[in-house]
């Protein structure tokens, strides 16, 4: 019986586990408090042009360009704070930036952004219109996400965007193509 199931139980919870239940979700939400603040640190301020090459730099698309150079290595360095704090607190946090770093941890993903490169023309950042993540969460612990693309003309009218998905199962610690 996992956390998540003495919380959904119909019958009444032991009281011993309350306290540990309630410390449980008092982490959980503190975590969760810190991630967005963290990103919302680095990312406010940006537009959706920069925020997409963000994204696409920090994932291996493009290198970074020189302006963004700064806010890409504190997204890092706080990305594997909060993974440090979660481990720390002995807490895996259930959402899509996790499910997004699963995925691009996988041995495989290099041969995947050598073939997007290639079969979008990708090279620099004048090439994004916009990059960025997706995902929607299907059962606990279990995101079906990836990431979208448009060309700057298809950015800019709406055009058509390139989706690419997988399922991700971050217990398994497996991620698989949809």
């Amino acid at each position: 019986m996992g956390i998540f199931d003495i919380l959904r139980r119909k019958r009444p919870i032991d009281p011993a586990v309350v306290p540990a239940v309630d410390n449980y979700k008092r982490q959980m939400a503190k975590i969760e408090k810190d991630i967005a603040e963290a990103f919302q640190s680095i990312l406010g301020g940006l537009n959706d042009q920069d925020v997409s090459v963000l994204v696409a730099a920090d994932v291996g698309l493009i290198d970074v360009p020189r302006h963004l150079a700064p806010r890409l290595e504190l997204y890092r360095s706080r990305r594997l704070e909060l993974e440090r704090k979660e481990g720390e607190a002995g807490l895996r946090v259930d959402d899509l930036v996790d499910a997004i770093r699963l995925l691009t941890r996988q041995p495989w993903w290099p041969d995947f952004v050598a073939s997007v490169r290639e079969k979008t023309g990708i090279r620099t950042a004048e090439d994004i219109g916009r990059w960025s993540w997706h995902g929607k969460k299907i059962a606990s612990y279990v995101w079906e996400c990836g990431f979208i693309f448009q060309t700057p003309e298809a950015f800019k009218n709406n055009g058509p965007v390139s989706v690419w998905s997988w399922r991700v199962d971050l217990q398994k610690q497996i991620a698989e193509s949809v």
